[in-house]
């Protein structure tokens, strides 16, 4: 079967792709990084930029942090014994964010903490950008209650030029031997070669929620040059109704 190129876009724009089951084998496909329920009653929307940016300066520790929304969308099985917390941040704020974290708190009955974990999310957010998370909880304790907070530092540094990188792929597609594959590549149209940039691929529900947060450091990119990938073994524990795919900038 032919695949044919589904999307394309600028860095930070995703491309929401329905699913197309062929029934090919996987191809020797790399394997991502892994960042891996019950689903909130309101749909969320994938996770977009919203013009948002990554690769800012460290933040002073002591400045004050302001709150952002986080959303949970489900938990997932983590190495182990942990587990994965699944959501998204949003900056609800009129200003840009630095430094965002996500924190999972596990409460009792009465509502205390009694363990939890925390992430920092590699990106810069926009004035109402949202950011998919995954936050690993390592040594979970017993606990009534799981809650997800977020927040972050304002900042009033303004937002970078969009990358010259334009992302083409296929229809992620089953594999013969279980999970998903998705082939395509990115051109680089500037005049400066680029290290480190990240391939992001969520697997969503039919809310829009998320089943898993994988992503994969891609090959350097020559000025001019377009580079080809091949990501395998995507795996979830329900089959997704779409997938989003973005390319993020390095992690600072």
């Amino acid at each position: 079967m032919r695949r044919g190129v589904l999307s394309s876009g600028l860095l930070g724009l995703l491309a929401i792709v329905s699913l197309v089951a062929c029934g090919k084998a996987d191809p020797g496909a790399a394997a991502p990084q892994t960042e891996a329920a019950a689903p909130q009653p309101e749909p969320a929307p994938a996770p977009d930029d919203a013009g948002g940016s990554e690769g800012a300066e460290e933040p002073d520790p002591e400045l004050p942090r302001v709150e952002l929304d986080a959303e949970f969308h489900r938990t997932r099985v983590g190495p182990g014994g942990g587990f994965w917390v699944l959501g998204v941040v949003h900056n609800p704020h009129g200003h840009s964010i630095v430094d965002p974290r996500a924190e999972v708190r596990l409460v009792d009955a009465e509502g205390e903490p009694v363990g939890g974990a925390a992430r920092r999310v590699p990106r810069v957010l926009a004035p109402g950008a949202r950011a998919a998370v995954a936050v690993l909880v390592a040594e979970p304790v017993e606990h009534e209650e799981l809650e997800l907070h977020a927040s972050g530092v304002a900042s009033d540094a303004p937002r970078p030029d969009p990358l010259p990188l334009t992302l083409e792929h296929a229809p992620p597609q089953r594999a013969d031997l279980g999970g998903w594959f998705v082939i395509g590549q990115v051109t680089n149209a500037g005049d400066d070669a680029f290290e480190g940039v990240r391939l992001e691929i969520l697997g969503l529900d039919k809310s829009g929620h998320l089943l898993g947060v994988d992503w994969l450091v891609l090959d350097p990119i020559a000025a001019r040059e377009t580079i080809e990938f091949d990501v395998g073994d995507l795996r979830y524990e329900d089959t997704p109704a779409s997938f989003a795919i973005a390319l993020r900038r390095p992690a600072p």
